[in-house]
């Protein structure tokens, strides 16, 4: 569906902009743990590719929210005090995958019921 397509380009621009701040910018903001904010941002882009796209193509939604993960952290490494985790391309990767494995079941349970 084209919302869901568009709010996925847009969540994607919420998550570069908040990965261009710099450390003195983020003080400026409520304090959550890394892994939290970044298992958030990475849940929702991963239900909303996951909701864009043809639903049997999980894969592909898990696939692009990685790879964008992978550029946040490449473009962290030349935001003044912020650098590149192996650890938050981890997060990512495993709340986009979590997103696309709960609303299988969300949408299975459906349509049990």
């Amino acid at each position: 569906m084209i919302i869901f397509k568009v709010s996925s380009v847009l969540w994607m621009a919420v998550i570069f902009f908040l990965s261009s701040l710099t450390k003195t910018d983020l003080q400026d903001l409520p304090k959550f743990s890394d892994i939290l904010g970044h298992g958030t941002l990475y849940l929702i882009l991963g239900g909303l590719l996951y909701l864009a796209f043809d639903r049997r193509r999980g894969r592909w939604a898990v696939f692009i929210s990685a790879l964008y993960g992978l550029t946040d952290e490449f473009h962290q490494h030349f935001v003044p005090g912020r650098t590149p985790e192996i650890k938050d391309l981890l997060v990512d990767t495993l709340a986009a995958l979590t997103a696309v494995i709960l609303i299988k079941l969300m949408a299975n349970r459906q349509k049990s019921h």
